[in-house]
């Protein structure tokens, strides 16, 4: 998973409230603090699974993860969950033309926020665009939608 994500969350803005199937988002969070793995970062514990998947000029990346922490007795306790979505396409000029978007979701299933980012990236890494693109009322919480339900989807 690329650092860059983490740097995406500081741009992210306020968005309203969502609510999918409460047994299927129970069931989807268990899984990802029983099976995914952990990542220590500056922000957080993460717990977290991924999905990649090539297409014909690039490949898609999906990610979803509990952020938390440990308590006293060593549990793992997460705050809220993040999931990103990107689609990374081979442009003209042989770069990475990325289209991504992040959502932080609180455990009750609210929106905090989301961002949608496009992003250009040459073959070392480097950033030579990154923009963030406007979201429509009601966009993000479509596209969260769609994004959790692709993830009841997977194995």
């Amino acid at each position: 998973m690329r650092l860059l994500l983490v740097v995406c969350l500081l741009v992210l803005s306020g968005i309203a409230h969502a609510q999918v199937d409460s047994s299927k988002w129970n069931s989807l969070l268990n899984k990802i603090t029983s099976e995914g793995r952990v990542i220590d970062s500056y922000y957080g514990v993460y717990m977290s699974l991924s999905n990649h998947e090539q297409i014909q000029d690039g490949y898609l990346a999906d990610y979803i993860s509990t952020v938390g922490g440990y308590d006293n007795q060593g549990q793992y306790q997460y705050s809220h969950i993040e999931l990103v979505s990107e689609d990374w396409r081979t442009n003209a000029d042989g770069n990475w033309d990325i289209n991504q978007w992040i959502f932080v979701v609180e455990k009750d299933q609210s929106l905090r926020r989301a961002a949608h980012i496009h992003l250009v990236e040459d073959a070392t890494g480097g950033i030579l665009v990154h923009e963030r693109l406007p979201v429509q009322e009601g966009e993000a919480q479509v596209k969260m939608n769609d994004e959790v339900s692709a993830w009841f989807l997977r194995p």
